[in-house]
């Protein structure tokens, strides 16, 4: 019988990270007991898996500021499929789509370099972010390249044509995620979900957060303000952007 290998602190935290339940929040004590994992290994570890580590700690903590930080060095340094899906991963959940797309650029350039197959590399429906950052106007925007086209097929033509409707511009689309994506990280209200319809030439766009119903109203009433001040409010309100309680979700 062959002795086992142990595990290094890398698999420990590995183990821990992958039984992190879907949008849990983790305590004082686990989050201590990562980091410290995460910083027994910095020496050891390569440095984009470390630092998509302490992104995913950081998000399951709602530091999504840290989060945040750790995932932009992973789309700066990193090469590796894996660890840029993750980078996307915590961007989607700080409504950072700018880096959203940044990343999926940066995962289409490396796909075709290296002639692979691109069906199942990236996360699917990425579609209605590149919608939301404006992308769907340039027409070279990985948008339309085959890797995200075979991973969203069933919505590519529909958000296309939404896209013409809304007629909203991409440095104003761009601006909107902007003032979301800075408003969610300033009250730590990490994105457990987010949905659309529309019907009837109305666009509603619903961005599930776990907060109470109060902080809630006053981050939706924050978003229409700083649009205000920006002159975005006639683009801002083509797409109902809501803020609700995830607990809607788990309630049907």
């Amino acid at each position: 019988m062959k002795t086992p290998i142990p595990k290094t602190k890398m698999d420990e935290l590995g183990s821990m990270i992958n039984g992190f339940k879907p949008f849990e929040v983790l305590s004082e004590f686990n989050y201590v007991r990562c980091m410290r994992l995460l910083d027994s290994s910095k020496q050891t570890a390569p440095k984009d898996l470390w630092h998509v580590m302490k992104g995913l700690i950081e998000l399951n903590a709602n530091n999504l500021s840290e989060a945040n930080e750790a995932a932009l060095y992973v789309l700066k340094h990193s090469n590796n499929f894996s660890c840029l899906r993750n980078a996307i991963y915590i961007f989607n959940h700080t409504f950072d789509f700018d880096n959203v797309c940044k990343t999926t650029d940066k995962i289409v350039k490396l796909i075709e370099l290296q002639k692979m197959d691109s069906k199942g590399i990236l996360p699917r429906d990425l579609g209605l972010i590149f919608l939301l950052n404006g992308e769907l106007w340039a027409k070279d925007s990985s948008f339309y390249s085959e890797a995200v086209f075979n991973n969203s097929f069933d919505h590519h033509t529909v958000l296309a044509d939404i896209n013409d409707r809304l007629d909203i511009s991409e440095n104003d689309f761009k601006k909107i995620s902007s003032i979301i994506k800075n408003t969610v990280l300033k009250n730590n209200a990490r994105v457990l979900n987010h949905d659309y319809s529309f019907i009837d030439e109305e666009f509603l766009l619903l961005i599930y957060i776990n907060k109470p119903v109060k902080e809630i109203m006053k981050i939706n009433e924050e978003i229409i303000e700083l649009c205000f001040k920006e002159g975005l409010l006639t683009a801002f309100n083509k797409i109902s952007y809501t803020f609700v309680p995830y607990s809607e979700v788990l309630n049907g």
